[in-house]
C-alpha cells in the first residue's frame, strides 16, 4: 500500500511504499529478480492502462484460466466490476478490487469489449511485406466474425516439419466470397491471397504449404508458400476492404499459445471469440477416433482435424466444407453436407440458490438447477442423456426426458425434478451418455447464494464464476432477480441462507422459530471465518465448525 496502511483500511499491508505515483494515463511496471532480470511486467506495451479506473476507481485484475496466469498483454487484464470485491478504503467505502484474496478475474475470460485490442497501430501500406499489418486494427467481436482462423499446424507433420497447414472456417449463416481476402503473418511470410471462392456457412477452407501432400488424403483448397516460425508469430486475416477480421496469436506473439512441436499437434480454436491466449488449445488425440484421422505424406496420422470440427466441446460441430466457384476461378472442393454430430453440454448450474428460481413459492435446495444447451446444428433427443453429480457419491443419476432440443435451445432441470442436490462444499456436475462423460465441471466451496457457474462466451464457451443465474436464458455476469409470476403474493426472500453443509443444529438455532434474525452473513462468509473454535470449561464437548 502506498503511504500508509489505511489505503485498504481493513486488510493489513504486506509492505508500505512511499515513492512514486502510477500515472493515470498509463505506465509500465517491472518485477525484477535479485539479479535484475525481469520476472514479470504490467502493461509492457505502454500507452493507456488496459483496464481499471472509472467512476468506481476499479482495480485492474490479472486473468487466469484453470490456474494458468495469463502472460502480460492487453488480454491479460480486466476491470473489477464489483461482482466480487474485498476491502474498504480509508473512508470506509467499498473497494472495487480484491486486495488480499484471489482475483475475481481468475475465473473471467476477457472479451473484445472488456479489454483493448492487442493489435498494432495502423500502418501505411507498402509494396513489400511488412512486419506490421495494414488496415483497420479493431477486429470484430467474436460473434460477428464472418471468417475465422480456425486451426494452425505451425509445427508441420511427422513426415516433415515443413509440411505446415492452416484452416479457415465460416461460423456464420451465409456464404462468404473470399476474393480479395488476404491471410498474412506478422513477418510477411506467408502472405496469402485467397481465391474467388464462396465459403459456405459452416464450411472449412484448407491451406497446405508448398504442395498437396501435406494432408495426403484431403485435397487442399489452396497451396501457399512461406513458413511459420516455431517460436511464434501473428496471423492476420483481412477482408477486401483491408479490415482485420480475425487474428491468431496477437496477445503475446513470442510463442504460440497452443500446439506442440514434439508430436506435431495443431493449435485449435476452442471457441468463436476474440483472439487471446485462452481461445487456443492443443489438439488432444485422446478425444479423437482413429477412423477420423487424416494422414501426412508418409501415411502417419495427423495430429489435428483438417477440414472437420475441432475437438474441444465448446466448438460447434459443423457440416463438412462445401464451396462453389464463381467468376471462373478454381479453388475449393464441392460436395454434399454431412450430418453434423450432436454437440450438447452443460451451460450453467446453480448450487446455492437465494431466491425462488423454480417458482414454487419457497426458497430451498430444490431451487438449484442445471442447464444444458444444444450448441450444434441438428436436433438432439435428450432421452439418451443423464445428469449426475460426483461419481459414485452424491445423488442418483437423473435420466433426461424424451424431449427434442432444437439448435441453440436450452433445457433447465431443477433439483425438485432431478433429485440432484449440489453440495455447497464443492461437487461435480456431469452430463452422461450411457457411461461416457460428455461434459463435466468440478467446483469448490460456494461462499454466497445466487452466484452460478456459467459458460462465457455463451454456447459452451469457457467456465466463469460468478455469473448471474439466468435459467433458460443467455448466460450473463449481471442481471436482476425475476419477480414471482402471477399477482402479488407477499413473497419475501428468506433472511437465513446458510449453506447446505451447515449442521442441522446450527440451522435450528439461527433460522427456525426463536432463532430467526440471529443469522449473520459475516459470521459464515467472511474471509476470517474459515474456521472458528469455541472452548470453555463449562462445555462438555468442544465445538468446531468450518
Amino acid at each position: 500500500e502506498r503511504g500508509d496502511d489505511n489505503v485498504v483500511s481493513d486488510v493489513m499491508a504486506g509492505y508500505i511504499y512511499s515513492s512514486g505515483l502510477l500515472l493515470d494515463s498509463g505506465d509500465t511496471i517491472y518485477l525484477r529478480r535479485p539479479d535484475r532480470t525481469i520476472a514479470d511486467t504490467v502493461n509492457i506495451s505502454g500507452g493507456a492502462w488496459p483496464a481499471g479506473g472509472g467512476t468506481n476507481f476499479s482495480s485492474m485484475e490479472r486473468v487466469a484460466t484453470s490456474g494458468v496466469i495469463a502472460p502480460d498483454g492487453p488480454f491479460a487484464w480486466i476491470t473489477n466490476v464489483g461482482i466480487v470485491r474485498n476491502g474498504l478504503d480509508a473512508s470506509g467505502s467499498f473497494i472495487f478490487g480484491t486486495p488480499g484474496q484471489p482475483n475475481w478475474a481468475f475465473n473471467v475470460v476477457p472479451t473484445a469489449t472488456s479489454t483493448p485490442t492487442a493489435l498494432p497501430p495502423t500502418q501505411t501500406s507498402t509494396s513489400t511485406p511488412s512486419s506490421t499489418p495494414t488496415g483497420t486494427t479493431t477486429p470484430l467481436p467474436g460473434n460477428v466474425r464472418s471468417v475465422v482462423i480456425n486451426e494452425v499446424a505451425w509445427a508441420g507433420t511427422r513426415a516433415s516439419a515443413d509440411d505446415e497447414w492452416i484452416e479457415l472456417y465460416n461460423p456464420g449463416t451465409a456464404a462468404v466470397n473470399l476474393a480479395g481476402w488476404v491471410l498474412k503473418s506478422s513477418d510477411g511470410s506467408p502472405t496469402i491471397e485467397l481465391p474467388n471462392v464462396n465459403l459456405a456457412a459452416g464450411a472449412y477452407f484448407l491451406l497446405e504449404r508448398t504442395d498437396d501432400n501435406t494432408v495426403a488424403d484431403i485435397t487442399a483448397d489452396l497451396i501457399y508458400t512461406g513458413s511459420l516460425t516455431n517460436s511464434g508469430e501473428i496471423l492476420y486475416l483481412y477482408d477486401p476492404a483491408d479490415r482485420i477480421i480475425d487474428t491468431a496469436n496477437s496477445t503475446l506473439p513470442i510463442f504460440w499459445p497452443a500446439g506442440n512441436a514434439s508430436d506435431y499437434s495443431s493449435m485449435q480454436r476452442s471457441v468463436i471469440a476474440a483472439d487471446s491466449n485462452f481461445v487456443w488449445v492443443t489438439y488432444d488425440v485422446t478425444k479423437d477416433l482413429p477412423a477420423n484421422y487424416a494422414h501426412d505424406a508418409a501415411g502417419n496420422p495427423i495430429r489435428g482435424t483438417p477440414r472437420r470440427a475441432n475437438l474441444p466441446i465448446n466448438v460447434t460441430a459443423t457440416p463438412t466444407r462445401v464451396s462453389t466457384t464463381t467468376g471462373g476461378s478454381s479453388g475449393g472442393s464441392t460436395g454434399g453436407i454431412a450430418t453434423p454430430p450432436p454437440v450438447i453440454g452443460i451451460s450453467e448450474f446453480l448450487p446455492r440458490p437465494g431466491h425462488d428460481w423454480n417458482n414454487d413459492g419457497k426458497v430451498d435446495v430444490f431451487d438449484e438447477f442445471i442447464e444444458i444447451i444444444n450448441a450444434g446444428r441438428g436436433d438432439i433427443n435428450l432421452s439418451a442423456y443423464r445428469l449426475d453429480d460426483e461419481q459414485i457419491e452424491g445423488s442418483v443419476p437423473y435420466v433426461l426426458p424424451n424431449r427434442v432440443l432444437k439448435p441453440d435451445e436450452r433445457a433447465v432441470f431443477y433439483a425438485s425434478e432431478t433429485g440432484i442436490l449440489l453440495s455447497d462444499g464443492g461437487d461435480t456436475v456431469r452430463l452422461l451418455r450411457g457411461n461416457t462423460v460428455i461434459d463435466a465441471y468440478t467446483y469448490t466451496v460456494v461462499r454466497y447464494p445466487d452466484q452460478s457457474w456459467c459458460r462465457i462466451p455463451d454456447r459452451l464457451g469457457y467456465w466463469n464464476h460468478p455469473c448471474f443465474p439466468t435459467p433458460g436464458n443467455a448466460n450473463a455476469l449481471t442481471g436482476r432477480i425475476p419477480l414471482p409470476s402471477g399477482g402479488p403474493t407477499g413473497y419475501r426472500p428468506p433472511v437465513c441462507l446458510l449453506p447446505d453443509t451447515a449442521p442441522d443444529e446450527f440451522i435450528y438455532a439461527e433460522c427456525e422459530v426463536g432463532g430467526d434474525g440471529i443469522w449473520n452473513r459475516h459470521f459464515w462468509d467472511a474471509a476470517d471465518a474459515a474456521k472458528l473454535l469455541t472452548l470453555g470449561e463449562e462445555q462438555k464437548w468442544e465445538t468446531v465448525f468450518e
